[in-house]
């Protein structure tokens, strides 16, 4: 099964809906569309959404709605707009966000980003990359056994199918022997446009400022803890054991609705996480904030003849604090 969640833009989940398993990311975009507007009766969305699901094809039925979108570009977009020279590598500023029109569609508006540590991990990643590529092609360049032509293709084949960088490569079979060379032409243009990334927006700048655009794609981050909570940590969806169709998406709805409850009072407690300590001095998560919150007991007593129902333990320091700040009283 696939799940499509729905949050506002600060993560707070607002619907879910079940997809079939084979289902592509992309098209459950069409379904929450539907939603928005045959049952909450939404005039006006900004729909926030990464590439793989904001396609060209989804945004012009998300834009036949009525709605506005926020997405990023492929590296091939980019790279067609480098080609194009509608932007230039210069363009992109740490904390700039240069903003430009599309030539032929004045009203899509093209936010340049450049993140410095995501640039040195996109560097480091490729060079990791060539290099392991390289060791691999060394083995085959020079064995002592003997192999035909095809033979070593095939095992240059696997190398490429591996790594993904035979674009970085010129190689050949010479005399049954592998040659090759490192392309540094190409790897150098690509590092130019490391860490480089573009928001496409088709809204007004009067509504969205360039910043603000880029300020809501990064909030997509909101969308990615939900799902993270949902599936792997505090709330593990799965495994599922219902077989009918209505179990599964009540059970899904349910996990929704925990985490809903427990957006909240993330929410609540944001001042005491704020006043935590780094590192492995931090003292406080969601986690061990239920661990102190458990161990509140209330039960009932029994001295001799007496019975004393609900009698709550006494609470500590730390458990008033986070019962004072969720604003519950016993």
């Amino acid at each position: 099964m696939n799940i499509g969640l729905l949050t506002n833009v600060d993560g707070c989940p607002i619907a879910v809906e079940v997809f079939a398993g084979n289902t592509q990311d992309q098209v459950t975009v069409k379904g929450e569309l539907k939603k928005l507007v045959d049952e909450y009766k939404v005039k006006e969305v900004i729909f926030v959404a990464d590439r793989g699901m904001l396609t060209p094809k989804r945004i012009i039925e998300v834009n036949q709605k009525g709605y506005k979108t926020v997405t990023g570009l492929t590296h091939a977009q980019i790279q067609n707009l480098i080609s194009s020279e509608v932007i230039k590598i210069c363009m992109f500023e740490i904390n700039k966000y240069l903003e430009v029109n599309d030539p032929d569609k004045p009203e899509i508006r093209y936010v340049l980003c450049l993140n410095p540590k995501r640039q040195k991990k996109d560097h480091q990643t490729r060079m990791n990359l060539i290099k392991a590529t390289i060791a691999e092609l060394d083995k085959i360049r020079n064995t002592k056994k003997k192999s035909t032509k095809e033979e070593i293709g095939a095992r240059a084949g696997k190398i490429w199918a591996k790594y993904k960088t035979e674009k970085y490569f010129k190689w050949s079979v010479i005399n049954d022997k592998l040659e090759y060379s490192i392309l540094q032409d190409l790897i150098d243009e690509e590092k130019r446009i490391d860490g480089c990334y573009i928001i496409r927006t088709d809204v007004g700048v009067e509504i969205l400022s360039s910043k603000e655009v880029y300020q809501a794609y990064k909030k997509l981050i909101h969308v990615e803890q939900a799902f993270r909570v949902i599936k792997t940590t505090s709330l593990e969806i799965r495994p599922v054991f219902h077989h009918l169709d209505k179990k599964i998406q009540a059970h899904i709805f349910l996990c929704m609705l925990s985490y809903y409850l427990q957006w909240h009072m993330n929410k609540m407690l944001s001042n005491i996480y704020q006043n935590d300590g780094v590192g492995q001095h931090r003292r406080w998560s969601f986690s061990q904030v239920i661990e102190r919150l458990k161990a509140i007991r209330s039960q009932t007593a029994q001295i001799g003849d007496i019975s004393l129902p609900e009698v709550i333990s006494i609470l500590d320091k730390e458990q008033k604090m986070l019962l004072e700040a969720l604003g519950l009283k016993l």
